[in-house]
Formats: structure tokens, C-alpha cells, sequence
């Protein structure tokens, strides 16, 4: 009963997003949510620290995966995912909404409600990172629908 109760404050904070965008505030222990633009264009303040995001994912080169926000830049943020979620169901389903159908330009959107240690390391490749510590939810939406999460 608790986790449905968490399940649906959380969907409440989450279906007032706007496309690309975050709200402010989460019902998670009073932990603020973190636009990517600003931890792009914020490195060097934010890292180290612990972030949630809500943000659009997708496939980059082979293995991995990325996240990014259309209104800054080109920059994106790299997953870096513990071997402690290989068998999480929701992982898996990030994982084939990410890949389907690579390299082929995906029809929709994959967006991710997810938390970790934010790391930037100027000069490396990638020099943005997010140390996965929990995967809230994933969900796919045609281009230009702002997620439901």
C-alpha cells in the first residue's frame, strides 16, 4: 500500500513536467529535481553529488547509453549503470526501448525517471556522467509528447 501511494505522489509531481523540462520538487525525501541543462551547463557545482532527473535517453555508439535535453545543446549526460541492475526489470525495458531498432533513427521519444551520483571529469571522454542508483520509471512517447511519469 505504501509503495502505490509513493508510486502515485510520484506520478503526480512527474505528469506536471512539461516537454524536456522538470518541476522543482519531489515527493522523495524532500530531494529537488535537477534539470540536465543545468548539470550540463553547471558541471563543475553539481558533481559528485546526488541528482534526479527526468530526461529524454537514448542510444549512443554500441553500448552506450545517454542523456539529453534538446534545448541545450549537444551536450548529454553518459549512464553508468552497476552491475547490480543487469536483472532489473525496469532496466530492461530501457534498455529495448533504447535499442529498438538501432542505428535507425528511433519515432519516438524514451524518457527516464532516475537518480544518482553526478560526476564531471573536464578534459575525459565522457566528461559528463550519471552513476545509476535507482531507476524510478521509463516510458516511450511519440516526438514532441511530454512523458507521462
Amino acid at each position: 500500500m505504501i509503495k502505490l501511494i509513493s508510486f502515485i505522489a510520484i506520478w503526480i509531481a512527474t505528469t506536471t513536467a512539461l516537454a524536456g523540462c522538470v518541476t522543482s520538487t519531489d515527493t522523495r525525501e524532500g530531494q529537488g529535481r535537477t534539470k540536465l541543462c543545468d548539470l550540463i551547463e553547471n558541471s563543475k557545482s553539481h558533481s559528485g553529488k546526488q541528482v534526479h532527473l527526468l530526461s529524454k535517453i537514448k542510444a549512443s555508439s554500441h553500448s552506450a547509453m545517454v542523456l539529453y535535453d534538446d534545448s541545450c545543446s549537444e551536450s548529454v549526460v553518459a549512464l553508468d549503470v552497476p552491475h547490480k541492475f543487469e536483472q532489473n526489470p525496469t532496466l530492461q525495458t530501457v534498455m529495448r526501448l533504447v535499442w529498438e531498432g538501432y542505428p535507425a533513427p528511433s519515432k519516438s521519444d524514451a524518457f527516464i525517471d532516475i537518480s544518482g551520483r553526478f560526476e564531471f571529469a573536464e578534459g575525459e571522454v565522457p566528461s559528463r556522467y550519471l552513476v545509476v542508483s535507482s531507476i524510478e520509471a521509463v516510458e516511450s512517447r511519440p516526438k514532441s509528447v511530454p512523458p507521462n511519469l
